[in-house]
């Protein structure tokens, strides 16, 4: 029969395991922070983008109109 054994970290080894695991939940914090802040600006910039296609295609459909105008003359 196979015996099982527990090894607990000694203080020091417990200390050292918390500030990692402190560490490394703060830099998740971070980069989920970042990461907010990069949708934020994809979120912008496609409502830029949208904003800049509609005007784009009022001015193409202003040019196609004008070249019509300009075909009949």
């Amino acid at each position: 029969m196979a015996e099982t054994m527990t090894l607990e970290p000694t203080a020091a080894e417990s200390a050292e395991l918390q500030a990692q695991i402190s560490h490394y939940l703060a830099e998740m914090k971070s980069l989920n922070e970042q990461m907010a802040r990069d949708q934020e600006r994809i979120d912008m910039l496609k409502s830029e983008s949208r904003v800049i296609t509609a005007e784009t295609r009022v001015l193409m459909e202003g040019l196609q109109v004008a070249l019509s105008e300009l075909s009949a003359a």
